[in-house]
């Protein structure tokens, strides 16, 4: 049976112990995000399902914002709902022990950070549009 501390350990040495948070600038630590509003990213998490990387949910913003890797994210069309940025270029990175306000959503592991970039928009468009991939729209 897992122990408390097998629970809160943090797989990354940037992701803070415990209860803490991290402002961590986007790229600093080799990633990038995608963030949507909350009502979306149910959504979006939803179709993606186990092929979902880490995910950050912060309930201040209404927010939930996947890891992906660094770079796969620049020169492509994204809709109007994603964001790139975070605030100013930064974002809060929680610690694996914290459930609220600003949390895991998904937690990473050493085989869960990253959602590929490419799957994570077909996913989005694919609730967008009300349909899944190869199945036409209803």
């Amino acid at each position: 049976m897992p122990t408390e501390a097998t629970l809160t350990c943090a797989p990354y040495d940037w992701i803070p112990p415990g209860e803490g948070v991290n402002w961590s600038s986007i790229g600093q630590h080799g990633w990038h995000v995608i963030g949507l509003p909350t009502w979306l990213g149910n959504r979006v998490l939803a179709e993606l399902g186990e092929e979902s990387g880490a995910v950050i949910q912060d309930d201040l913003v209404h927010t939930m914002t996947w890891l992906v890797p660094f770079g796969s994210a620049e020169a492509r069309a994204l809709p109007p709902e994603a964001d790139t940025t975070g605030d100013e270029g930064k974002i809060f990175v929680p610690g694996m022990a914290r459930t609220r306000t600003t949390y895991w959503r998904v937690k990473p592991g050493a085989k869960r950070l990253f959602t590929d970039c490419i799957r994570l928009l077909a996913a989005l468009e694919a609730v967008q549009n009300n349909s899944r991939p190869g199945r036409p729209a209803s």
